[in-house]
């Protein structure tokens, strides 16, 4: 009996300290943080304006690696937003969407956690230190709580903290990624033949086909199934960019001059898995020999540099196989691709 007594008061003794020690916390917590990264401020504000891309690098819970992502359009800037669930725990969860933009100085979030109904409001504003370094200033005020509630705000100025210090080195190795792609891309030699031996590949990608016509939209048809690809691949398949290849084209020539271009469009990996959709497939491209040539300008305006490839391999006496159109950067709206393009030749 004693010790229930004891027990019971060291409880209640607590429980008081406790209580009295919320006196002096406030319903909600606002704190700053501050970073500077060795980019420059166009590179690193691409890489917060994108869910898709925030979610690359970004930290969000301790259980980062499960994480399983779902976007919403507009994909980018004012109204985007993306949720997130933890695979193997889903009452880990949250929703985050982007509320203001000031294009190249500060972005507004919301962001949901669990099954809080009260969002955690953070201001990011940039600001360019030179050409090659950019200051990034987090504002952070978290939900107002109830009064025995209000020791967790504590604890999350301390975990966001920690989070984006580890953000922060997730950002500079992908930024460094796309830095070391642009300067390869810069230093291709652009409309001119070289002859290339590609190894064996395991593609995953579906046929589908497009209309080919003069004055036809065969760009639309390609760019709605590379964004289709992607989304499969990354949230479908929840692969990481740099878990497959380049997006890429495959067709005979014998096709090139059809008003219907039926093609392959598929990507890179390095071993085949269970696929839940059944109309992507997985393809094996041998090893050949190709005729190469990198291309940069208009979708449509690529047929005169095939037309030189083919050209080429017909006054050499080799017998032409596909055509393979590797887009080594995203596609957009604007119709302008930067491919390599390879023509498989063999006698």
């Amino acid at each position: 009996m004693k010790w229930i007594k004891l027990l019971l008061f060291i409880s209640v003794f607590v429980l008081g300290v406790y209580s009295a020690s919320m006196f002096f916390v406030e319903k909600f917590q606002s704190f700053k943080v501050e970073k500077v990264v060795d980019f420059p401020l166009d590179k690193v504000y691409a890489q917060f304006i994108n869910p898709q891309n925030l979610s690359e690098w970004n930290v969000f819970t301790d259980n980062n690696d499960q994480l399983s992502y779902t976007y919403f359009s507009p994909y980018e800037g004012l109204g985007s937003s993306l949720k997130y669930i933890n695979r193997k725990d889903s009452t880990e969860r949250g929703d985050l969407f982007i509320r203001y933009v000031k294009p190249n100085q500060g972005i507004k979030y919301q962001l949901f956690k669990d099954k809080e109904r009260k969002p955690y409001l953070i201001d990011v504003a940039f600001k360019a230190l030179s050409d090659k370094q950019t200051q990034i200033t987090w504002q952070v005020r978290t939900p107002s709580r109830e009064f025995l509630e209000r020791s967790l705000n504590l604890l999350y100025e301390e975990n966001f903290n920690t989070r984006v210090g580890k953000s922060m080195a997730n950002l500079h190795s992908v930024l460094m990624n796309k830095v070391d792609k642009e300067e390869r891309l810069n230093a291709l030699k652009f409309d001119t033949l070289m002859f290339e031996r590609q190894s064996k590949q395991l593609l995953i990608g579906l046929n589908t086909s497009g209309n080919n016509k003069k004055g036809g939209d065969l760009y639309h048809s390609v760019s709605q199934d590379y964004h289709k690809l992607h989304a499969y691949l990354t949230k479908d398949l929840m692969k990481k960019e740099d878990e497959f290849g380049e997006i890429q084209v495959l067709y005979k020539v014998a096709n090139l001059k059809n008003k219907e271009l039926p093609y392959f469009i598929g990507s890179e990996m390095s071993k085949e898995q269970r696929l839940s959709d059944p109309n992507f497939s997985f393809r094996e491209v041998k090893e050949s020999y190709k005729i190469i040539a990198y291309y940069k300008g208009a979708y449509d305006a690529r047929k005169s540099l095939i037309y030189k490839m083919i050209k080429e391999a017909e006054t050499q006496k080799y017998t032409i196989g596909e055509i393979s159109e590797m887009f080594l950067k995203p596609l957009d709206e604007s119709g302008e691709v930067t491919l390599k393009i390879s023509l498989e030749i063999y006698r």
